[in-house]
């Protein structure tokens, strides 16, 4: 089994929802909320809502770092429009994603528009045009669809779509391949959680049901926002997931080299 690790990136700074939305209160409310349950500390707390001596969000740096050491060839997918609790115009993400394509890591787009065709090819030919590329592939934010998003967005031009949650093959939507997310921090690791045996077990089941029915990939997803002390029960779990899949012998592949091998064996199905 070939492990694709991928990214979605929300936040870079915290200059976009200062006075603009109400992201940062919303975080304010949720922290102090752990802390008086006692989920998190002062210290935590503080870290959490220090928009005030580190302006950045996003810990993309941090994770790039990591993922170079362990030998991950992982995917990151950029908004290309503004909405539900992301602030960040898509040219601010410009420099991140160059960045990203000459460090050898793969990049993508995080849908915004899941049922209006129009919006969906707005954000594919701005990506197209920030990134330089020809061929990437789509998650939607929150993980939205309906039953004609998948059409949608293979009829954009997407490669691949990684948005369905579940155990499962890839499988074709006309010629675009659905690659399905098999487990990702939000599910895993729940905000009230104070330990990580929870999203350990959560994790190696999944795994065991991939292992059990043979899958040929098992898709990982993480916010980069939370590889960060700040969020530690976040950014242990992640570690600790890349370290068990290569204990387990599992080789790390793309999403790019993984629609090739597809393509030579386009009976798998949906």
């Amino acid at each position: 089994m070939k492990i694709i690790v991928s990214h979605d990136v929300d936040h870079l700074y915290w200059k976009e929802h200062i006075l603009k939305d109400l992201y940062i209160t919303k975080l304010w409310l949720r922290s102090a909320s752990l802390l008086l349950t006692g989920v998190i500390d002062a210290k935590t707390f503080v870290s959490r809502i220090n928009f005030w001596t580190d302006g950045r969000i996003n810990r993309l740096e941090e994770l790039m770092a990591f993922e170079r050491s362990m030998n991950i060839p992982a995917t990151y997918f950029f908004v290309m429009r503004r909405g539900l609790g992301v602030a960040y115009k898509a040219e601010q993400a410009t420099a991140f994603i160059q960045k990203l394509i000459k460090e050898g890591f793969n990049v993508g787009v995080h849908g915004m528009s899941y049922n209006d065709p129009v919006a969906m090819k707005e954000e594919f030919d701005m990506f197209k045009k920030l990134s330089g590329l020809d061929k990437f592939g789509v998650r939607m934010h929150y993980l939205r669809n309906d039953p004609d998003t998948a059409k949608y967005l293979a009829q954009t031009g997407y490669t691949f779509d990684s948005t369905d949650y579940k155990v499962a093959e890839p499988y074709f939507i006309e010629n675009m391949i659905e690659f399905p997310i098999a487990v990702m921090d939000a599910y895993a690791v729940r905000p009230h959680h104070k330990k990580i045996d929870i999203a350990k077990a959560y994790t190696i089941e999944r795994l065991n049901l991939a292992e059990k029915n043979k899958l040929p990939y098992f898709t990982i997803n993480f916010h980069d926002l939370v590889f960060n002390p700040a969020y530690a029960l976040y950014k242990e779990w992640f570690t600790w997931t890349i370290g068990l899949c290569k204990e387990r012998g599992y080789s790390f592949t793309d999403f790019e080299n993984a629609i090739k091998e597809l393509h030579g064996n386009k009976e798998v199905q949906g």
